[in-house]
């Protein structure tokens, strides 16, 4: 059995679609645990309702507002399955996207999976059947593979497009670190890919992901000093679990979160005044400097601008942020 664990909180407009496309899957083996985590809209009268009329074996557990890892964590702890997966509340996933994971886990013996994920507007209404699905657009490859692999953005996921073994979690006593409001779920998959002895990757894209106005990753706060020390923490992981990946990850690793966190900012800000004030405190100079030879080249060019000038760096970035938000595209 898989396990499915949704953390709740007020998410009422979006939680009904969530089951639905659940109800759809063609895998049929599977419990659907929803973590209520403090709501305070009608979320959970919506889940109650769902429960009398759908077929899925769907159980309800509340706790006290405690943070989207409190409820992951407490979801793996009440699971029975044998493999877990987590999914948004405001999410959707296509008919394919648990068979499509434990097929490759099954076939290939491989203690994880993932999929592709595509970013969807918050109005957009799911299609019965994904539109292009490939079979054979997958691959199997060892632990240092996927590292180098995810390290250099070859393949990009987060906890949501994942499937992985109970017993691996267990075995390593792996949680999603908690009272952390950012990049939480980018940590637990690094260490999930460290500890595993073979990944499967599924390209097609199987998770909807959708962005919404107010969400997390669509402002930028102090809050997402976080993110900045549970990559630094990671270093450590590495250097005690894994030490044929330590340098390589030390040298990039931080410093790709940090690329990818100066991006938001310089097109979040109002002006070059408030860029600089909120990038300091992630030393931009140090960790872009190492990007110099980062095998991506927007991010090594782009690098080396920011190191030549901030603002120029910042006039661009904000300048393409305009260009990409009039076209609609996501970022």
């Amino acid at each position: 059995m898989i396990s499915v664990i949704i953390p709740l909180f007020n998410v009422e407009r979006f939680i009904e679609e969530c089951l639905r496309s659940l109800e759809n899957q063609i895998y049929k083996n599977f419990e659907v645990l929803i973590i209520n985590d403090g709501s305070t809209d009608n979320s959970v009268f919506i889940v109650e309702e769902y429960i009398k009329i759908s077929s899925m074996c769907i159980k309800l557990v509340s706790q006290k507002n405690a943070g989207v890892s409190a409820a992951r964590n407490k979801g793996i702890d009440e699971a029975i399955g044998e493999y877990l997966c987590f999914v948004d509340s405001d999410d959707m996933v296509t008919p394919e996207y648990l068979s499509g994971l434990i097929d490759l886990i099954k076939t290939n013996k491989s203690e994880a999976a993932f999929c592709g994920y595509k970013m969807v507007s918050e109005n957009y209404k799911i299609d019965k059947h994904l539109e292009s699905y490939n079979l054979s657009s997958h691959e199997t490859i060892s632990s240092y593979q996927a590292l180098e692999k995810y390290l250099y953005h070859e393949f990009v996921s987060g906890a949501c497009s994942l499937l992985v073994k109970k017993d691996l979690l267990e075995k390593y006593e792996l949680r999603f670190t908690e009272g952390y409001r950012y990049s939480e779920d980018l940590e637990m998959v690094w260490k999930i890919i460290s500890i595993c002895k073979s990944i499967s990757i599924n390209k097609n894209q199987m998770y909807l992901y959708r962005t919404r106005r107010g969400s997390a990753m669509t402002f930028v706060d102090e809050k997402r000093d976080d993110g900045f020390k549970l990559m630094i923490g990671l270093e450590e992981h590495f250097r005690y679990y894994r030490p044929d990946f330590f340098m390589e990850f030390s040298k990039f690793g931080v410093a790709r979160w940090v690329w990818a966190t100066l991006w938001q900012i310089a097109i979040t800000s109002e002006n070059y005044s408030d860029f600089k004030s909120n990038t300091k405190q992630y030393n931009p100079e140090i960790y872009m400097r190492r990007l110099f030879k980062f095998p991506e080249c927007r991010v090594s060019i782009s690098s080396l601008i920011f190191y030549l000038s901030p603002f120029i760096y910042y006039a661009i970035v904000k300048n393409i942020g305009k260009i990409l938000i009039q076209r609609k595209k996501i970022i």
